[in-house]
């Protein structure tokens, strides 16, 4: 897709991605990290809070909850299979 193609939202998503991504990576170097389990758990208690169905959720924020609200049921069966 071409950038003069995206909707200013789709513009401002990215830019708040790649912002994320960098700060991140800025995290990583500094030192200020945190065990993955503890991120993903931190990650998953932040998306339960809310009802997928709440008013002003995009449908990729209603399927991040729904996803976070699987990996939470079914945490030990995914880190079983990445064994």
């Amino acid at each position: 897709m071409d950038s003069e193609e995206l909707t200013v939202e789709e513009l401002e998503a990215k830019r708040r991605m790649y912002a994320h991504l960098a700060q991140g990576a800025a995290d990583v170097k500094a030192g200020r990290v945190q065990p993955l389990d503890d991120a993903i758990d931190e990650i998953i208690r932040e998306l339960d809070t809310y009802p997928e169905n709440a008013p002003g959720l995009t449908d990729d924020e209603k399927i991040d909850i729904v996803a976070a609200r699987i990996l939470k049921e079914y945490k030990a069966a995914f880190e079983e299979l990445g064994k």
